[in-house]
């Protein structure tokens, strides 16, 4: 029998915030929870975002995730201002998300957004 298994996605607000979530994984995996994170991983061929997008994927819980990513752009664009070029960077993951589950026309008009912010 597997494990059960986490993904841990998180902001990277401040190296204390990077250390907590450390902490945490370090602690799901001492009670036998295979806790996946980029900090365990060297820089991915694929790159950071689509790593990312292959762990959700693994994952299977496309329903719980799309909430968790509207929450998180949401968060980001009050915190950073709709303009920053993260924000760029999310509104196209969050695209490919919904091209990958066959939401097309949902995921033109995050692409057209992010080809207007000339990222």
């Amino acid at each position: 029998m597997e494990p059960p298994a986490v993904f841990i996605s998180y902001s990277h607000d401040s190296p204390e915030h990077e250390a907590n979530v450390l902490a945490l994984a370090d602690r799901l995996r001492a009670d036998g929870i295979d806790a996946v994170l980029d900090q365990y991983e060297s820089f991915p061929s694929e790159g950071w975002e689509l790593w990312g997008q292959r762990q959700i994927q693994a994952a299977r819980r496309y329903g719980e995730a799309e909430p968790l990513i509207q929450r998180a752009l949401a968060i980001l664009e009050k915190r950073l201002g709709p303009d920053h070029p993260d924000i760029a960077h999310c509104v196209r993951n969050y695209a490919l998300f919904l091209r990958e589950r066959g939401r097309a026309a949902e995921a033109e008009k995050l692409e057209a957004r992010f080809k207007a912010s000339g990222r």
